[in-house]
């Protein structure tokens, strides 16, 4: 989780030991855009998605997320299809873009399900980092409920994840990626990238900068 080389401020030091934070570290990335803008991206800023999905539209997405990836488990939730409620009545986040994460830790990081955020957007590679320096794996989440604020806002700057315009994105690993904010440094922001990775066959988590 963490790499070689550190430089961490003050206010970042105690989680940049236990491995959340990556500050200063060299990399090269490319600048990447999106034609057309960000229109009818769930999750995304600005396009032209109804607030409310009818019934119509739902069918829909529903239509196209089958064709591209299989039939999804559940039904959606208030005409979500990336929040859909499965038999037992449990909650299932659907994410499999670096997009689709952006939405679903935006959304559980505003509604404070913290539970959800926990189980199912938080890499396993975060958690056995906390474990591996005698940490409990939930301490992870008690370092997004304390960054919640500085957290959102570098979300708010990636609403379509690795396709936002202007966004910086590289391959770091096997299945892990780093999606870096316009202008990356030059925002006067807490973090200014965040690291996830592919597992169980969704995004998640990886690491904050």
């Amino acid at each position: 989780m963490m790499r070689s080389t550190l430089r961490v401020s003050n206010a970042a030091a105690i989680a940049a030991a236990i491995g959340i934070i990556c500050v200063g570290c060299e990399t090269t990335t490319r600048v990447i855009s999106v034609r057309g803008g960000l229109q009818n991206v769930e999750g995304a800023e600005g396009g032209i998605r109804p607030d409310a999905p009818n019934a119509q539209t739902t069918a829909s997405l529903e239509a196209v997320a089958s064709r591209l990836y299989g039939p999804l488990p559940g039904t959606p939730i208030e005409g979500n299809t990336l929040r859909r409620e499965l038999e037992n009545g449990d909650i299932l986040l659907v994410s499999r873009s670096p997009a689709e994460l952006v939405f679903h830790l935006r959304r559980t990081i505003r509604d404070e399900e913290w539970e959800l955020l926990y189980q199912q957007l938080l890499s396993e590679q975060l958690k056995n980092a906390y474990e591996e320096r005698g940490l409990q794996p939930t301490a992870a989440l008690d370092f997004v409920k304390e960054y919640a604020r500085a957290i959102t806002e570098l979300l708010i700057m990636i609403p379509a994840g690795d396709q936002t315009p202007g966004a910086g994105f590289e391959r770091i690993g096997r299945n892990a990626y780093r999606i870096t904010i316009p202008g990356g440094r030059l925002n006067e922001t807490t973090f200014v990238s965040m690291d996830v990775v592919y597992e169980d066959k969704s995004f998640k988590l990886r690491m904050l900068d």
